[in-house]
């Protein structure tokens, strides 16, 4: 009888790590920003936090020099979702491409 409750258990296991396994692998997007008024470090660092106090980001990208954020993103947040939240921290952004 053991035999069979755990293979059972362990099968009910692997249905519900692959769901959540499938749940979490969305679709990602790489968003790339302009983002304007970037100066410092510091600035750097407050962009970057108002990104990835978002849900769905996975990786930000920032270069201070050209002034752009490259995010990778799940595809259930919007560009200018992303974008509201660097304006909001103070910096003007928009959609690169």
């Amino acid at each position: 009888m053991k035999k069979i409750v755990i293979p059972a258990i362990a099968l009910l296991m692997m249905l519900i790590l692959s769901a959540a396994a499938n749940e979490l692998s969305g679709e990602t997007i790489e968003t790339t920003f302009a983002v304007g008024g970037m100066t410092c470090n510091s600035c750097v660092s407050r962009v970057g936090r108002a990104v990835a106090a978002l849900d769905g980001i996975e990786k930000i990208s920032i270069n201070l020099r050209t002034g752009r954020v490259a995010v990778v993103h799940d595809s259930s947040v919007s560009a200018d979702t992303i974008a509201d939240a660097i304006i909001r921290a103070g910096y003007p952004a928009r959609a690169a491409n």
